[in-house]
């Protein structure tokens, strides 16, 4: 959905720098690379607390979050962060950063062919070692496994 706004906004640029008399770059991408685009926290997308911190999990995976950071960009107390997840969601804060992590993680096994210390970096392990004892906890299989399995 984000891709399809930004495809949008790049091709309405291109067609009125053609209006001026200015050349778009024939090599410049449609869109930002993965990655670079990111949900913003804002209080005018998302007016409560949780829809931000939440937000802010999604589009930081890659740092490594604390549920003290999902409050902070919540301004909530961790007591209150935690029952706003569990009556939202069903669990935990840091079950529900395990489940984003897990989903980024069987995503970019599935659709790159990219290193599992990139992924893992990608998911907010500094050490590849600690991603692959995660991801097989949550999955029951290796990093290397999954993506066999997918492959074939």
């Amino acid at each position: 959905m984000a891709h399809d706004f930004w495809r949008s906004r790049f091709y309405a640029a291109s067609a009125l720098l053609a209006a001026l008399g200015g050349r778009a770059d024939p090599g410049a991408p449609p869109l930002p690379p993965v990655g670079i685009l990111h949900e913003r926290e804002s209080s005018l997308r998302y007016p409560t607390g949780l829809e931000r911190a939440l937000s802010y999990a999604r589009s930081n995976l890659d740092q490594p979050l604390q549920v003290g950071d999902l409050c902070r960009v919540a301004g909530m107390s961790r007591r209150s962060l935690e029952t706003a997840i569990q009556s939202a969601h069903g669990t935990s804060p840091l079950l529900y950063l395990q489940a984003l992590r897990c989903e980024r993680a069987r995503t970019l096994l599935r659709t790159t062919q990219a290193t599992i210390r990139a992924i893992a970096q990608a998911c907010g392990y500094g050490e590849p070692s600690v991603f692959s004892n995660a991801f097989h906890r949550w999955t029951g299989v290796s990093p290397s496994a999954y993506r066999n399995q997918r492959s074939r």
